[in-house]
């Protein structure tokens, strides 16, 4: 028996991106009285065979771009075309809910998809900023993701749980104790600062003391400054 004979009487399957192409199928190969049914392959795949018009085929439905889906009222996703005016409203008010809430039971978290934004990003207990990119620049932020203790007058031992990954950072934002080109993130325990790129400097404390902070698989292009830092672990960053 040739090959290609040999193709024809075998019922072929190839399953690519939720795409079923059959080959011919003969009458003997119908369902017999009590053997199991092919079972259903849900609306996003499609069973063709060689007897349907290629047309048909090609006008088949595709699946559709996939919504963002629901991860509750905390979660809150960002994407370039979106007004800088009200992400950053979204942002101080979640700051304003959370810079003092040490032992409160509000959560919430910021992503960003990929591209660039202008915004002082203030980060307060129990948030969490990430950028969607491969890689950290991927999503540049130019102003600030900063952690800071102005809620106990300067003194970081307090400034626990929260985090910033998969961003690079410009730094803009300046007051009376953070120079324009300064990013500060003056935190103690429990506040990972991972996949980092800090286009300017990067400040440890906030004038005051603090006690303990995390840093991996991140680029500080300038200087970084422990101040009052009693203890910091840092892993393969440069």
């Amino acid at each position: 028996m040739s090959v290609k004979n040999r193709f024809q009487k075998v019922q072929g399957v190839l399953l690519l991106v939720g795409v079923i192409i059959t080959g011919p199928i003969s009458s003997a190969d119908s369902p017999r009285s009590g053997e199991a049914q092919s079972p259903d392959p849900g609306p996003n795949a499609h069973v063709f065979d060689s007897s349907m018009s290629m047309k048909n085929i090609d006008d088949s439905p595709r699946p559709g771009k996939a919504p963002i889906p629901d991860f509750g009222p905390n979660v809150h996703v960002f994407d370039p075309s979106m007004s800088m005016k009200t992400i950053q409203k979204t942002v101080d008010t979640a700051f304003d809910d959370l810079e003092h809430a040490q032992f409160g039971s509000e959560r919430c978290a910021f992503l960003f998809k990929p591209g660039d934004y202008n915004l002082d990003v203030n980060v307060g207990f129990y948030t969490e900023v990430l950028g969607l990119g491969e890689s950290p620049d991927d999503t540049h932020i130019t102003g600030a993701v900063r952690a800071e203790a102005d809620w106990m007058k300067g003194n970081a031992t307090c400034t626990f749980w929260r985090s910033c990954a998969g961003l690079a950072v410009t730094p803009t934002y300046s007051d009376k104790t953070t120079q324009r080109g300064d990013n500060r993130w003056s935190v103690s325990q429990a506040a990972p600062f991972r996949r980092m790129h800090i286009r300017g400097n990067l400040l440890l404390t906030d004038n005051g003391w603090a006690s303990g902070g995390f840093i991996a698989d991140s680029v500080v292009d300038g200087w970084v400054d422990p101040l009052g830092q009693q203890q910091w672990l840092s892993r393969n960053s440069d």
